[in-house]
């Protein structure tokens, strides 16, 4: 199954099959994660639509808001590394995409993840 058809699934799905994901990716070391998350996010950045890129962009937003602070600092510095290393055209959507599913967070959660951004 690829990160698309995870994308177009019902929400409650996406999200047990996207923790399974992250529990997979969090096993991994830091160089084979961000290997596997710019090859995600090009996937995604190539095949989905928009409002599927924001659907599952708010699935994984509630899941790492879940984890401690640690995890999610180092969760979202391979995140942001993995965006920063995408061709300029793929970085341009996915970050449009993430800014899309942030406005639509509550404001603690967002201000949550732009604290572990470092912003």
């Amino acid at each position: 199954m690829n990160i698309v058809e995870i994308a177009r699934m019902p929400e409650n799905e996406r999200k047990s099959e996207m923790m399974d994901l992250f529990k997979n990716l969090m096993s991994k070391n830091d160089a084979e994660m961000l290997s596997s998350m710019k090859d995600l996010i090009t996937e995604m950045c190539r095949d989905a639509n928009e409002n599927e890129y924001i659907n599952l962009c708010l699935t994984n937003m509630s899941i790492v808001l879940s984890m401690d602070d640690r995890s999610l600092k180092s969760f979202i510095k391979i995140r942001m590394k993995a965006n920063s290393e995408l061709n300029d055209s793929y970085k341009s959507r996915d970050m449009e995409m993430i800014e899309k599913a942030m406005e639509r967070l509550p404001e603690n959660d967002r201000k949550r993840l732009m604290a572990a951004m470092g912003q």
